[in-house]
């Protein structure tokens, strides 16, 4: 009798924990995605308060040729509603000051208090020197260059590392004082600034050419989509601890949820281009029927470029997202690993989510798994 009602109480307390785990864990993936879009929103007010004429004289560009080419500044926030900015203010209970201090650890290359600092620090570089002009040999010449830089000092990195432990805090590293990881910081920030810019200057079909191509023999066809198995077995070699998995996989669903509906929205204004049976009967009404479709034409244009800005800028700052919550010398590894391919910061969100359901699925069939 009292076996079986002990059983039966084991039972409950069973439930009753699983259900506190389930609980703890919505409360802090609520957490973690208020503490991220409150970050976007931060961001945005930021850029909402940078100056027009300090972008446009960087630019060499005045501010009316910088309208007609729809340069994407940090001021060009008009894409977004009045009801969006005034929700900004509200959300922003001060105003964000300039650049945060450089980081100065290598734990993360963004603080845990300011998820999208990565963002913001590429955004205040001037553009990148000569990218009106860069042709895809030189993107991919500069990726080459800053990947070799990545392999020295990751090198250097790893050898100080293993010299501290063998050592035990005996004997002098060679290069004392010397920090592979301000190097690699270093490299990243150009290779970023150059992207940056290069889509500033519209030409971001170049930083998405630069995903596909082959960046050892430029001559090679272009290489397939992102392998997820390949992006797996990098990711699980970059030394990601737990949280930093858990981050990169709330940071990856918060942003593709602010996708989805900009993606929706340019499905949409596509499908809605008219076709020759428009065009036959824009010409047989007459001139007025044939002004009405072009206007409808210039709308949809203009909604659609909108709607990939929007794009364009979500991804920038997922991506500033996801480095900001890697090491510099993590970040390094990852693209020493995947080299000749450029890493797919999409590819890299679902490499890390795969990874954590794998993780968890162990945890539960694992020795004492229910207890």
């Amino acid at each position: 009798m009292e076996k079986a009602m002990l059983v039966r109480l084991g039972k409950h307390l069973g439930y009753g924990k699983a259900q506190a785990r389930k609980l703890e864990e919505e409360n802090r993936h609520l957490h973690a995605r208020e503490s991220i879009l409150l970050a976007y929103c931060h961001l945005l007010s930021w850029m909402g308060q940078q100056e027009c004429h300090e972008w446009s004289v960087l630019a060499g560009l005045d501010s009316e040729q910088q309208q007609q080419d729809g340069f994407l500044l940090a001021s060009d926030t008009e894409q977004f509603s009045k009801d969006e900015l005034q929700l900004l203010q509200q959300l922003q209970s001060s105003p964000l000051e300039g650049m945060v201090a450089s980081v100065q650890q290598e734990p993360t290359v963004a603080p845990d208090d300011d998820l999208l600092f990565y963002f913001r620090r590429i955004f205040s570089l001037p553009p990148y020197p000569g990218a009106a002009d860069m042709t895809m040999q030189d993107v991919s010449t500069h990726y080459n260059e800053v990947v070799r830089e990545l392999s020295l000092n990751l090198a250097l990195h790893d050898a100080a590392q293993r010299h501290a432990t063998e050592a035990g805090g005996a004997g002098e590293w060679p290069l004392a004082g010397y920090k592979p990881w301000q190097n690699i910081r270093a490299a990243f920030d150009r290779l970023a600034n150059n992207f940056v810019t290069l889509t500033q200057m519209q030409r971001d079909s170049m930083h998405m050419l630069a995903v596909l191509v082959n960046h050892a023999d430029l001559s090679q066809p272009l290489l397939q989509e992102a392998n997820l198995d390949d992006h797996i077995r990098c990711v699980r070699q970059m030394g990601l601890s737990a949280a930093q998995k858990q981050q990169i996989a709330d940071g990856y669903a918060v942003f593709s949820q602010l996708l989805q509906p900009v993606l929706l929205g340019m499905r949409q204004l596509q499908l809605q281009q008219p076709g020759d049976s428009a065009a036959a009967a824009a010409a047989a009404a007459g001139y007025k029927m044939h002004r009405e479709v072009l206007h409808q034409q210039e709308q949809r244009t203009a909604q659609l470029k909108q709607l990939m800005r929007k794009h364009v800028l979500t991804q920038l700052a997922l991506c500033g997202y996801m480095m900001g919550r890697c090491t510099y010398t993590q970040f390094a590894r990852l693209y020493m690993l995947l080299y000749p391919r450029q890493p797919s910061t999409a590819a890299l969100g679902r490499a890390v989510v795969a990874i954590l359901k794998e993780d968890q699925t162990q945890l539960s069939t694992g020795p004492g798994a229910g207890q």
